[in-house]
């Protein structure tokens, strides 16, 4: 029995690993930025992304205490030949803010909208990119509890406040040790580069 548990152990070590390794856990990031404007056309293979301007609404309650809710607009045109779903946007747009003390942060998982147009999300909302000749509106959100530091706040220089960063993508499994065959967009194996967007920000005391 004894020997049973060692293999085991041995066996959930050998995944855990191999997770850590899939995600990038045991190397330095070393990405290189190309640095965009904001409103610029990113070309990230399968999509053409702009990220054009942000909004920071500064909330307290007694309950929460500070928040800041970050929302990022931008657009998305799908120039493959498959429709892309709103979760395979989320490993190639990803964000980095600059917290209360200064400090640069990654984001929480953001949540994403298509929108119908530029002022209309919600319930109208798209589930689905489909290939077009049209570019689609889109809001990414999320919420901080740690402080937030816009881009001309405090004199800081323009390199604080909001990064986002777009990764380059391709079609293939997503999946940890590929135990499925089902295929997706992701994020481009093996990539170095990416474009940084740092878009206005304005800041909305509620």
């Amino acid at each position: 029995m004894k020997h049973w548990f060692t293999i085991v152990g041995v066996l959930v070590t050998v995944l855990i690993v191999a997770c850590v390794a899939v995600f990038g856990g045991f190397k330095a990031r070393t990405d290189r930025e190309i640095v965009m404007e904001p409103g610029a056309d990113i070309d990230a293979h399968a999509a053409v992304i702009r990220i054009h301007r942000a909004t920071a609404e500064h909330r307290f309650s007694e309950f929460f205490g500070e928040s800041w809710t970050i929302t990022i607009m931008g657009e998305v045109l799908n120039i493959s030949d498959r429709p892309i779903v709103p979760s395979s946007l989320h490993n190639i747009v990803q964000f980095q803010y600059t917290n209360g003390e200064g400090k640069a942060t990654v984001s929480p998982t953001p949540s994403m909208i298509l929108c119908q147009t530029l002022v209309e999300c919600g319930y109208t909302a798209r589930r689905v990119l489909p290939p077009t000749a049209s570019f689609y509106p889109v809001q990414w959100q999320f919420i901080v509890y740690d402080g937030f530091t816009p881009h001309e706040a405090q004199g800081k220089p323009a390199s604080q406040g909001l990064l986002v960063g777009v990764w380059p993508m391709e079609y293939r499994n997503n999946t940890i040790l590929d135990l499925s065959q089902e295929e997706e967009w992701a994020q481009e194996v093996g990539s170095d580069l990416y474009w940084g967007v740092r878009p206005p920000v304005e800041v909305i005391d509620l």
